[in-house]
């Protein structure tokens, strides 16, 4: 696969790299009708190849023999 954008100064350089990967909403379908009328299955199977390739650019850039931990954080305004 072709990487999305490679600085190549960058590759293998990072303890860390922390990733904003796009979401489906369906976590949230319960108080966002919407999401269930604007998903499909293939929106989904797009949104998991994009993410993928998001991934694998991002993982170029941690230092070999580190290793790159992947999470999904949710914030909900409504209970700050």
């Amino acid at each position: 696969m072709t990487p999305l954008y490679t600085i190549r100064i960058f590759l293998d350089g990072f303890d860390l790299v922390i990733c904003d990967l796009p979401c489906s909403g369906l976590g949230v379908m319960g108080r966002k009708r919407d999401i269930k009328y604007n998903v499909s299955r293939d929106k989904i199977r797009e949104l998991a190849i994009l993410q993928k390739k998001i991934l694998e650019n991002a993982v170029r850039y941690v230092k070999k023999g580190r290793k790159a931990y992947i999470f999904h954080l949710h914030y909900d305004k409504g209970r700050e």
